[in-house]
């Protein structure tokens, strides 16, 4: 970010949030999806990070003024190697299987995750909810 002059605004609360899961794959999913604005934000771009605590656990924010997702594109941006035709072109690395491994690690901590975007050049906003506690399946 700092090389290509991309600003970074980050909003927390200002006391300490619990979140219980597997601290190396949490990681994991925050910075796939800082990569990827990174990656799809020009120059000078501007990507912001937000947490908040819900009644259910937390929310997690990521939205950028990159290059956007087509509408055609949206329904199957967590799909393997899939990626669109406008992406490919501004940055031709990448296998197309990022946010593929964030859906199923916030799956498997027992969250949700939403991409949004309102279109080309719009930038985008995924939106990952965390439960406060992981729910184990019972043991056999």
């Amino acid at each position: 970010m700092d090389t290509r002059l991309q600003s970074f605004v980050v909003q927390v609360p200002s006391c300490a949030l619990t979140l219980h899961g597997d601290p190396l794959r949490l990681t994991q999913i925050l910075t796939n999806l800082l990569d990827n604005a990174s990656k799809y934000t020009p120059d000078g771009g501007e990507i912001s990070l937000s947490v908040e605590k819900s009644d259910h656990g937390i929310v997690v924010t990521l939205s950028d003024t990159g290059i956007g997702i087509t509408a055609e594109a949206l329904p199957n941006v967590f799909e393997p190697f899939i990626q669109d035709t406008q992406a490919t072109v501004f940055n031709g690395a990448g296998l197309g299987i990022g946010l593929t491994v964030v859906r199923e690690l916030v799956a498997a901590h027992g969250g949700s995750i939403v991409a949004s975007s309102a279109g080309i050049g719009l930038g985008s906003k995924f939106v990952v909810t965390l439960p406060n506690t992981l729910e184990l399946p019972p043991e056999p």
